[in-house]
C-alpha cells in the first residue's frame, strides 16, 4: 500500500488509478480506497510485511534461476525476453533469405 501510495504522491500524471490497478493486479476501485485510505501499520506489523515480501521475492528468484546461480532482476529479465525476441526475429529473416537463395534464385538463372 505505501508503494503505491508513494507512486501515486510523486507522480500522479504518470502513476494513474488504472495504471495502477494494472500494475498492482488489483481492481481500480481498490486503489482508489488505498489512496483515500489513512491506514498506517504498526512497526511490528510492517516489519513482518516487509519480511514477508522479501521471502516472497527469494522465492521467486530461486524459480527464474533454477534454485542456483544469480537471481535475475525484472530488468535483467526483460532485456533477456527483448534480446531472445529479436535474436528469433533476426533467425527468421535469415532463415527466408537462405531458402530464398537456395530455391528461388537457382530458377531465375534458367
Amino acid at each position: 500500500m505505501e508503494h503505491l501510495k508513494t507512486l501515486h504522491s510523486e507522480q500522479p500524471d504518470t502513476w494513474t488509478v488504472p495504471k495502477l490497478a494494472t500494475g498492482f493486479g488489483i481492481s481500480t476501485s481498490a486503489v482508489t480506497r488505498i489512496l483515500r485510505s489513512k491506514f498506517e501499520p504498526s512497526a511490528e506489523t510492517k516489519e513482518r510485511q516487509d519480511a514477508s515480501a522479501l521471502k516472497r521475492r527469494a522465492e521467486r528468484g530461486q524459480k527464474l534461476t533454477g534454485g542456483k546461480g544469480k537471481v535475475i532482476g525484472r530488468v535483467q529479465l526483460r532485456a533477456l525476453v527483448t534480446i531472445t525476441a529479436w535474436s528469433n526475429f533476426l533467425f527468421a529473416v535469415f532463415f527466408t533469405v537462405l531458402l530464398f537463395v537456395r530455391y528461388c534464385l537457382p530458377a531465375y538463372k534458367r
